[in-house]
């Protein structure tokens, strides 16, 4: 995003609404500077109904003070303060919960300019006397990067040499790396801005490269499974150009219906014909290396922790007491040595947000899998299970039967019989190490990145837990889970 616009039309204004609602995230502070009638509350509109995809009535609210806009990505709060007399004011109107929630526009924000936000956005609109205006655009704190990284991303996109027709913004998942849909007259592409920091501590070897994502794909895309195409690779500011697979989720299928067993058929074959054809260890292509980690005994226990660390604190209010933590390790590290060393890439991520159905494809090509960059070597159970149990959709039992069964078919059919029983053993205790992994970081990031939707998918989880319960293997876990959360049973 440029420093400076000039603005001749309104047309002019709705392109940078456009282009700053494409970066907009929640927690973001907008802060709007100018004259009465230079048109603040004008560019709020074509930001709101940017962020909306549809148009919304927007109006000053210069005398109710705020104006709340509900969206798919967040709610965006309205703020004018040429009523306000005093910065504090604003608490008793709901700023710092508007902040928290969603985004927030402030005018006149200039009226309070050494207490606002230190990471904020600031658009100052001055007339040049010609029935134009002119914008300065300056970002302060975190948003200086953040516009410094636009301005790069804008010219990947214009080295991609296509003509542009339009924009969107796309949602992506609980990373940082973030996802625009680019509209053309013919086509649409995605472009992936890996915008991930690097972490001192990694404990469960989580991708942190852009090469991770490229050279998995690449394999993937070898083997005959369908993976978005790569188009374009910028390596030094970390964008990519992908094909765009469309917008189908798993996560948006009707499973109410009678045929929707047949959409999980490509993705477990997907799945099967990955894990027959093991990886080397080191990936490599065109300079580019990345290796891959073991999804080992630590990370399983690293993995559970995530419940006594987060989940706890989120129901009790209070830390994991040593002796129940102590107990609940005990039992943790008795379970983890009875799984079998089986091993296969594993993506970790294969669940219906990341899967994607593809009409104009065939075959297992059907099934379009679009993140698998956290990939590494592990036992060929796990992403069946974020099929079978899946975090964000309802899986019966019946249809959790029905995959685990093809799977298996498909999977160990020239195995011994008898075999099935040492699968459902280690079945059983990776799909529970799973879902306990997964309200810890469900806890977490509702507490830690105030992202309480996530809350919404705990009772699933409960429910996918209390029906791994019923396995025998999992007796001293069940006993400690029920003793330290009677409000779960």
């Amino acid at each position: 995003m440029k420093n400076k616009f000039l603005i001749n039309s309104l047309k002019d204004t709705e392109a940078l609404a456009k282009e700053v609602s494409l970066i907009l995230q929640k927690g973001d502070f907008i802060s709007l500077i100018g004259e009465l009638g230079s048109g603040k509350t004008t560019l709020t509109k074509y930001i709101v109904n940017s962020v909306c995809e549809h148009n919304q009535e927007v109006t000053s609210p210069t005398f109710n003070l705020s104006q709340t806009y509900p969206t798919q990505r967040c709610p965006i709060t309205h703020y004018d303060l040429y009523r306000i007399e005093d910065y504090a004011d604003l608490e008793e109107i709901g700023f710092n919960e508007a902040l928290e929630e969603g985004v927030v526009i402030i005018e006149w924000a200039e009226k309070f300019s050494d207490e606002l936000p230190k990471d904020r956005l600031q658009i100052k609109i001055e007339d040049n006397g010609r029935n134009k205006r002119i914008i300065h655009i300056t970002g302060y704190g975190s948003w200086e990067k953040r516009l410094k990284r636009n301005i790069h991303l804008n010219s990947f996109i214009a080295q991609c040499n296509l003509e542009v027709v339009d924009r969107n913004w796309m949602k992506g998942d609980a990373s940082e790396r973030s996802y625009q849909r680019i509209i053309t007259n013919n086509n649409s592409y995605v472009v992936m801005n890996h915008n991930q920091r690097k972490n001192k501590q990694n404990p469960t070897k989580l991708a942190e490269g852009l090469e991770a994502f490229i050279l998995i794909n690449y394999h993937l895309e070898n083997l005959g499974v369908k993976v978005p195409k790569i188009i374009k690779i910028d390596r030094k500011n970390s964008f990519l150009l992908l094909e765009d697979l469309g917008n189908i989720q798993y996560s948006q299928i009707d499973l109410s219906g009678n045929d929707t067993f047949d959409y999980y058929l490509p993705a477990v074959e997907s799945l099967v014909l990955i894990q027959n054809f093991y990886p080397k260890k080191s990936l490599e292509h065109d300079g580019m290396k990345h290796i891959l980690n073991s999804y080992d005994n630590n990370i399983y226990l690293e993995e559970v922790k995530l419940l006594t660390n987060w989940y706890w604190p989120y129901k009790k209010s209070t830390l994991c007491k040593a002796n129940a933590y102590n107990e609940y390790i005990s039992i943790w590290l008795a379970l983890i040595s009875k799984i079998s060393q089986s091993s296969s890439l594993t993506l970790r991520d294969f669940h219906s947000p990341n899967l994607l159905w593809v009409d104009n494809e065939k075959g297992l090509r059907r099934c379009g899998i679009i993140d698998f960059q956290d990939a590494l070597i592990g036992h060929p159970l796990y992403d069946v299970i974020s099929l079978t149990q899946d975090a964000r959709i309802d899986i019966n039992k019946e249809l959790e039967t029905q995959i685990l069964n093809y799977y298996i078919e498909l999977k160990y059919s020239e195995s011994p019989k008898d075999l099935r029983a040492d699968i459902m053993q280690d079945y059983y205790i990776i799909a529970t190490q799973r879902c306990f992994k997964i309200l810890g970081v469900f806890a977490r990031l509702a507490m830690s990145n105030n992202s309480p939707e996530y809350l919404l998918h705990m009772p699933r989880i409960i429910g996918y837990i209390e029906r791994n319960f019923e396995n025998e293997i999992l007796r001293d876990l069940k006993e400690w889970f029920e003793r330290n959360f009677k409000e779960e049973k």
